[in-house]
């Protein structure tokens, strides 16, 4: 290069075929000084415009140097320009849905003050969006872009819980309702195989005997119920249901069906037609994402500072076990947990209730058998966050809930002011270029209303929730040592629990004056009055009585309803949907949001910087996980139901 005019230079590297490309750049090097700075200015311009074209060489793709709007706390590197004096130029990103930004000579140039900068709006403010926003916003600056979120959901920015003792969240969203269990070591057990299939029909069948023989029982002795088989301990509950008519039936709306029977025909695909190994593949990637969605929360390998400021406010104990009625049902269970790679080790009765001595209270058949894992976390989700959503406005992120964040509809449009349409329920509409859905169980709704459900084969799955509000200790004593947080003994009569466990697939846990009791999996429509009946509560409050017997006479019917989404394979449905450019998804991680937001909302940002920066098709590749692995992006992306 030395000895050599710039054009020469290029002209070598490139071809002179291509050196009118770099004619329209010359204008970024007029304040270098150097050649080699010159070259660098030049480079910086072209690789934001060739926009992945596959005609250049990979070396030198846009990926080669660096993230011109990443915030410097996300790792990027850039060889040229790290090397070369310091300038300041304007790029031409070519965004969607908006005119070209031209080149300018003013190097001082405020990008916020260009009208052409893209919009960026989030919808859905639950665990899903707010944990997409954060990974965005670390990534895409207030300044180059503009990023909104919405949330229908007026109480999403409260604690979402009242004072009284049963009284529910106040917040309808999962993310308020769910058990507050951060579980890697139980990730595994996924719903899109051939033996779940059989395991939801005979307990919907179950269940349905169950609700029939009470009614029938209240109405032929109305003064002399018997016991039925959900009131023994003797034997596990039914955790399945599924209600077909409330699917189809006149209860659905059209779209709705139309949701219905897209995730079914999915979702029998993946679990009748594939085999074991298939299932047990997805069993292994959702454990790698809660692994690295745990070492996100707990601050290591952590990029993001909205999200790791957030995690340091509601992370508050370790460890989960899990209670099996028989040694040989653990056992399989540990043998399971470690072969993923997760801790897991089998305790005796005696061992796991010196661990939380609540245990001794349950009414089962004794000896029960435990399945301890120590790296398990409980953290308050909503808490978390209400924490990060606040972050995300310091960060210049617009938060619209209420009825101003309700969204009603999205549709494309051809306007330069954006290519999206958000029609609001104030009657208000809002124009954005690029649309993430992280709406939970409406995702595929909007999905439709664009033409694209076939590729979010979601569905609602309800669960029911149980909050105990410990009024007489509001929070116990919270301990700090060596960066670990160790909640101390809390007085007889609170409903604080030492340690999470779940039992009969009942999860129990306990964030500083707040118990909770989750469980169940019905499929039974959309969430609307006139929901199908369930055994659901009852039975919580059955087991909530027998776990806090000093306090049973307080505990009331009082459990809600949690729709979870749901997709047909169980993995999480990541990323842009290829039939239209800037709709990206994030949604579908069914009961395990709390357990994979974190690392999925790190992939949705990865992806959605490559469409900024034009690095072609956005789902090809790998993505970086916050603990330093890499998954497939074509493993996540809603293009695999359409491949």
């Amino acid at each position: 290069m030395i000895g050599m005019t710039t054009d020469q230079y290029l002209c070598t590297l490139y071809g002179s075929s291509r050196c009118n490309i770099f004619c329209q750049m010359k204008l970024l090097s007029s304040s270098c000084n150097s050649p080699l700075s010159k070259v660098a200015a030049i480079l910086s311009g072209v690789a934001v415009n060739i926009q992945g074209s596959s005609s250049f060489p990979t070396a030198l793709r846009p990926s080669c140097f660096g993230n011109v709007i990443r915030r410097s706390s996300i790792i990027s590197t850039n060889f040229y320009l790290n090397k070369l004096p310091t300038f300041q130029s304007s790029y031409n990103f070519g965004f969607i849905g908006t005119s070209s930004r031209q080149l300018s000579t003013d190097n001082t140039k405020n990008v916020s003050e260009d009208q052409s900068k893209p919009k960026i709006a989030i919808i859905g403010g639950g665990i899903a969006g707010v944990t997409a926003a954060a990974a965005i916003g670390a990534r895409v600056s207030s300044s180059n872009a503009e990023i909104m979120m919405f949330e229908a959901d007026g109480m999403c920015l409260g604690r979402g819980t009242n004072n009284d003792a049963n009284s529910p969240p106040m917040w309808k969203a999962a993310t308020a309702r769910n058990a507050n269990c951060i579980v890697p070591g139980a990730s595994m057990n996924i719903m899109s195989q051939r033996k779940s299939v059989m395991k939801i029909l005979c307990d919907t069948v179950k269940q349905w005997v169950e609700i029939k023989s009470e009614d029938a029982q209240r109405f032929l002795f109305p003064n002399d119920v018997k016991l039925l088989d959900i009131d023994n301990f003797e034997k596990a509950p039914p955790y399945f249901a599924f209600h077909f008519w409330h699917c189809i039936g006149p209860p659905a709306s059209s779209d709705e069906r139309a949701v219905f029977f897209t995730f079914v025909r999915r979702y029998l695909t993946r679990s009748v037609l594939t085999g074991k190994k298939e299932a047990e593949c997805r069993a292994q990637y959702i454990v790698q994402l809660t692994r690295a969605n745990r070492s996100c929360l707990h601050g290591v390998h952590n990029q993001n500072d909205a999200a790791k400021h957030a995690a340091e406010n509601s992370i508050f104990n370790r460890g989960f076990l899990s209670l099996y009625r028989s040694r040989e049902q653990a056992q399989l269970v540990a043998n399971e947990v470690n072969s993923y790679g997760e801790e897991a080790v089998v305790l005796s009765d005696d061992e796991a209730v010196l661990l939380e001595p609540r245990i001794a209270n349950l009414p089962v058949p004794r000896p029960l058998y435990a399945v301890y894992r120590p790296t398990d976390m409980v953290g308050d989700c909503a808490l978390y966050c209400k924490n990060l959503a606040e972050r995300c406005t310091l960060m210049g992120i617009q938060y619209k809930h209420d009825a101003s964040g309700n969204v009603t509809r999205i549709e494309l449009t051809n306007a330069e002011q954006g290519k999206f349409k958000i029609d609001l329920n104030d009657g208000s509409s809002y124009r954005a270029d690029i649309v993430v859905l992280a709406a939970g169980v409406r995702t595929p709704l909007f999905a439709r209303q664009l033409g694209v459900g076939y590729a979010c084969p979601t569905y609602p799955l309800r669960g029911f929730s149980l909050t105990l509000n410990d009024q007489l200790s509001h929070a116990p004593s919270v301990e700090k040592n060596n960066g670990r947080t160790k909640i101390q003994q809390p007085p007889k009569s609170s409903y604080n629990l030492l340690m999470a466990f779940s039992i009969d697939q009942i999860y129990c846990s306990s964030v500083p004056g707040i118990t909770r009791l989750t469980g169940f999996g019905e499929i039974g429509g959309f969430p609307k009055d006139g929901s199908p009946q369930s055994v659901g509560p009852y039975i919580l409050s059955r087991y909530a009585r027998s776990i806090f017997n000093e306090r049973a006479e307080d505990i009331s019917e009082t459990a809600v309803e949690c729709y979870r989404p749901i997709s047909s394979d169980d993995l999480p449905i990541v990323g842009e949907v290829r039939d239209i450019e800037g709709l990206f998804f994030h949604t579908g991680h069914g009961t395990l949001g709390w357990s994979l937001c974190g690392a999925t909302s790190e992939c949705l940002a990865q992806s959605i910087v490559a469409r900024l920066e034009r690095e072609g098709d956005s789902s090809v590749g790998h993505y970086e996980l916050p603990d330093g692995s890499y998954i497939a992006r074509s493993v996540l992306s809603p293009n695999r139901f359409t491949d």
